[in-house]
């Protein structure tokens, strides 16, 4: 809602550019607790190869960046402009792990863009509001894969469907985690509303059994 209402905060009709800035900026404020007494923030530490979307540097994802999952990302807008070079990630990878980025070794070892021929199971989906998305595996470019099942969502943002339904939820998405429930049921041979039947039981159980837990624990300090 924060997000929604710093956009809609403008009564301006004619919404430029500069608009979306001031916005977005009061959005990135509010998410990191920035008062509007403080002249700048820090900006989110993306290692010292400053790569967008992570990179190499410390940490988990760094160490990741250095070994197998280095993006070649270059970007050219009115709010940054950066220029992917591999010499320099390269020469700050192996000073940090000692490690040579390899660029191709999840395509190698996974297949890459053949991975729908070769697997079976899968469901892949994609919302276009993800950024991510240009790189995902999306229906029209695997007309003949038979054994998997894709879902293009035109109002879903990063993993969406992946979250806890929610009421504002987009149409295309609720269709699309339905898609995917109905999916995963065919995979198990089971119908999903017997599926939702056991998980609620199964919910249920659980409570139940949180109750005699926390009455148990009453009893004995009792």
């Amino acid at each position: 809602a924060m997000v929604c209402d710093a956009f809609a905060d403008d009564d301006d009709d004619d919404d430029d550019d500069d608009d979306l800035v001031r916005a977005a900026a009061d959005v990135t404020k509010k998410f990191f607790g920035y008062d509007d007494d403080a002249s700048c923030f820090a900006a989110l530490g993306e290692g010292p190869g400053g790569v967008p979307g992570d990179g190499p540097g410390l940490g988990t994802w760094g160490y990741q960046s250095c070994t197998e999952t280095l993006h070649q990302f270059s970007a050219d807008t009115k709010i940054r402009t950066y220029r992917f070079n591999m010499t320099d990630q390269r020469a700050i990878c192996e000073d940090l792990y000692g490690r040579t980025p390899n660029t191709t070794t999840l395509t190698d070892t996974y297949g890459g863009y053949d991975i729908p021929y070769v697997v079976s199971n899968v469901f892949f989906s994609n919302g276009l509001l993800d950024p991510w998305h240009g790189g995902g595996f999306l229906p029209d470019f695997f007309p003949d894969v038979k054994n998997n099942s894709f879902c293009v969502m035109p109002n879903g943002a990063h993993h969406l469907d992946l979250r806890e339904p929610n009421p504002d939820d987009p149409p295309d998405v609720t269709a699309c985690r339905a898609a995917e429930e109905a999916a995963i049921a065919s995979w198990l041979g089971v119908d999903v509303g017997e599926a939702e039947k056991s998980t609620r039981v199964s919910q249920q159980q659980g409570a139940i059994s949180e109750t005699q837990q926390q009455q148990q624990q009453q009893a004995i300090k009792s």
